[in-house]
């Protein structure tokens, strides 16, 4: 049945995985839902996570916002939104702040698999999050391909050193980035300002 509804707004509701599950089998044959929220949910387990990321790269759903900011994602969720970022040419939007159940580790492996030259993001936040330097230059790398990306927001990642935060001059100073704001903070001093002078 066609539908007319663009948004879906679930954020500091307390679905769990079945409920997740039930709107990701309705989300992968829809047409109409362009923006999802389900921040501050800290009730949906690996399992729902995964569930929802295999219906969004159905190809009839067109989502293009999607917010998640203090959710519970692990590893293996970060994981399978990768999975599912690498194949988007849809999602303009993406806010993945707070996302403290994501290891360095976790981000160091996502950022690598986020590498597609078919991506429309516009909007990116990872803020307070446990990102560090690795993970940083694994994500600079993939951004550097993301020729849409006008926004980026990077705040409170406090295991991101002098090093890391000088990483993000290669994104600035490229010639392909199309970044118009970056908002960051945290652990800066006047050696990371001098980097981006």
């Amino acid at each position: 049945p066609n539908s007319s509804l663009e948004k879906i707004d679930l954020r500091r509701t307390l679905i769990r995985d079945d409920g997740i599950i039930a709107l990701s089998n309705g989300l992968s044959g829809n047409n109409s839902v362009k923006g999802l929220d389900l921040s501050v949910i800290r009730s949906i387990t690996t399992n729902g996570w995964l569930a929802l990321f295999s219906a969004l790269d159905s190809p009839q759903c067109i989502l293009e916002k999607l917010f998640m900011d203090n959710t519970n994602i692990d590893d293996d969720g970060a994981n399978a939104l990768a999975s599912f970022l690498a194949n988007s040419n849809k999602l303009e939007m993406l806010h993945l702040s707070g996302s403290r159940g994501i290891t360095s580790t976790g981000w160091l492996a996502f950022f690598k698999r986020l590498q597609n030259p078919k991506s429309v993001l516009l909007d990116f936040d990872v803020s307070f999050n446990n990102i560090d330097d690795e993970a940083v230059a694994a994500m600079v790398a993939s951004l550097a391909h993301i020729s849409t990306l006008a926004k980026l927001r990077i705040i409170d990642n406090q295991s991101i050193t002098a090093l890391g935060w000088q990483e993000f001059s290669i994104l600035l100073g490229s010639p392909h980035s199309a970044l118009e704001k970056f908002v960051f903070g945290g652990n800066i001093n006047d050696e990371v300002i001098i980097a981006f002078a």
